[in-house]
């Protein structure tokens, strides 16, 4: 069974998808909770949503531009790589895509600098951008994202 926080990050995208007034008022409820548990930062959604699944270019995107909304699309797709960058660098996260057997995650074999010059292509291009990438939790990444899931799961307990 999903966590509180992963079935809100869930549910989050699917409103902004369908578009569905019963998802919005959820997705207001789950954002209550998030600042009510201190849980608002794209970073933590992104290393909690990674719990559950790959995490895809599009939600990253999304969570940033939630962040800075207002922003120039130029600095949503910088703080979006950013955000990537350290993510990778840090070693909670592995770059690939979904090339892998039966649609399954394939982590690139390029450097973090060229696997970023290709996701800042992607975006340059308005290619197909939003699937081109994913991220793969590493089991550092999973120690560190269910620490951010007890803490809020602490704070939703009271």
């Amino acid at each position: 069974m999903p966590t509180v926080g992963a079935w809100c990050e869930n549910r989050v995208a699917d409103a902004v998808e369908e578009e569905d007034i019963r998802a919005t008022m959820q997705v207001r409820l789950c954002s209550a909770i998030y600042a009510e548990c201190g849980l608002v930062t794209p970073r933590e959604k992104v290393l909690r949503r990674g719990l559950v699944d790959w995490v895809a270019l599009d939600r990253i995107h999304s969570d940033v531009a939630h962040e800075n909304q207002g922003a120039p699309l130029s600095v949503v797709q910088a703080k979006t790589l950013e955000l990537i960058r350290s993510l990778v660098n840090e070693g909670l996260f592995e770059l690939g895509d979904l090339t892998g057997t039966e649609g399954r995650f394939a982590a690139w074999d390029s450097s973090l600098d060229e696997s970023i010059k290709r996701i800042g292509d992607a975006y340059a291009a308005k290619m197909a951008w939003r699937w081109g990438c994913w991220l793969s939790l590493t089991e550092k990444g999973e120690q560190v994202a269910q620490e951010i899931e007890t803490r809020a799961q602490s704070a939703l307990d009271g």
